[in-house]
């Protein structure tokens, strides 16, 4: 069963509307914002046997994406999917001029993972400038790379559908768009977490600044293959439903020793695999990066469905645990009605962090940072020579007008 919320309010519009959309293991999850005011937000479960990757999918998008999207007011189409290629590091380099500073990143990159250029897609994008000790300064960039395929074929369905995408967002930067408008009450760092099928992103935030950042190769798929082992027809969805009703119900007398318990227990020691990929992480953070006590966990995504398996992470790593909830009554919109609870907000969170996304600052897979750079150096030749010709203009009027006096 699906869940719609509408505020139906007209409005003027100021810039334009941001349509959120994320293809998640069990729904498609959407959220419409204007002016950072949430307008609309909709969850809706695949039906038995779909996927993104299915023939079918493209007429269930166009379904519910057709109401989203009016053909007299076009939100901007920003999507968060599966990315099975997609590869990123942090990196801490030297700091350097625009020009150079791209290609320093391009290339430290590079030695790290190599990869065809012609098949891939390479963007990036700067974090910030830290001290490194008694030396100079050095530049944090977060960079990343996707198959041309994969982005072709999470945006494909879009395309067959009607609906053009603008932006493709990973979940690295979908998790920064939400920490920038969610400052932590916390003034130590903090961890987002976001479990997607293959890979989970972990980022360190002090405040609204990224300072460390990892994306491993662990994700629900290591959870959901304890039924499809046993099930191999089941799909991801079906298999995500069923562990979330066996963590439910296995803690109940009627479940004790039953195939609830027995799923949940295989569960438990597939997450462990999860957790000890955060601990390390949390290691690697503490001896190389800074030694401040990290506060707490925000989970984004489907786990956030899990609140036993939230719990159990908070529990293990001895921080606070709980859903990204950003749907506070002050971020909705006066007509749309609320979530169910913190638990649904957070499974929503990654599509309003595509929401959140403005083609000025949000990298985008679509646009990459190499492409902006050469249309804003474009756009500054044209500026030039637009005032060049002015100014050509100008003098020869004023040319002509002093030969007419002249000959007077």
């Amino acid at each position: 069963m699906s869940k719609d919320s509408s505020s139906g309010v007209p409005g003027e519009p100021i810039g334009r509307d941001v349509l959120g959309v994320h293809l998640d293991v069990d729904s498609l999850r959407m959220v419409l914002v204007r002016r950072g005011r949430i307008l609309r937000w909709q969850c809706i479960p695949y039906p038995d046997g779909m996927r993104p990757d299915t023939e079918d999918f493209p007429a269930f998008l166009k379904t519910h994406l057709d109401p989203m999207q009016p053909v007299f007011r076009r939100a901007a189409l920003w999507v968060v999917g599966p990315l099975p290629s997609l590869q990123v590091r942090f990196l801490s380099l030297p700091r350097a001029r625009p020009r150079q500073l791209a290609n320093l990143v391009y290339w430290t990159f590079r030695k790290e993972i190599p990869f065809d250029a012609a098949q891939t897609v390479f963007d990036f994008d700067v974090e910030g400038e830290v001290a490194a000790g008694t030396t100079a300064k050095r530049v944090e960039a977060t960079a990343c790379t996707v198959a041309r395929a994969d982005l072709e074929a999470l945006v494909g369905p879009f395309e067959q559908a009607g609906h053009a995408v603008d932006g493709v967002v990973i979940p690295s930067f979908a998790l920064r768009n939400l920490f920038r408008v969610h400052l932590p009450a916390s003034a130590g760092p903090v961890l987002g977490l976001n479990v997607g099928p293959d890979a989970s992103a972990l980022l360190f935030f002090k405040g609204r600044q990224v300072v460390a950042h990892r994306v491993f190769k662990t994700g629900m798929n290591v959870m959901l293959d304890v039924l499809r082992d046993r099930h191999p027809d089941l799909s991801s969805a079906a298999a995500y439903r069923t562990i979330k009703d066996a963590l439910n119900t296995a803690g109940t007398a009627e479940a004790s020793g039953g195939e609830a318990a027995q799923v949940a227990s295989t569960v438990h020691i597939a997450f462990g695999r999860l957790v000890q990929q955060v601990e390390r992480s949390m290691s690697a953070y503490l001896v190389g990066r800074s030694e401040e006590e990290i506060q707490a966990v925000h989970v984004a995504g489907c786990m956030a469905g899990l609140p036993g398996l939230v719990t159990e992470l908070g529990s293990r790593l001895g921080l606070s645990s709980q859903p990204l909830d950003l749907f506070d009554p002050g971020r909705l919109d006066d007509k749309t009605p609320p979530v169910s609870g913190p638990e649904e907000a957070g499974m929503m969170a990654m599509a309003l962090g595509a929401a959140l996304s403005e083609p000025a600052r949000t990298p985008n897979l679509l646009h990459t940072h190499d492409k902006r750079t050469r249309e804003t150096r474009r756009k500054g030749w044209r500026l030039v020579l637009a005032a060049c010709g002015m100014l050509g203009l100008a003098l020869l009027l004023g040319a002509g007008g002093g030969i007419r006096q002249h000959n007077r």
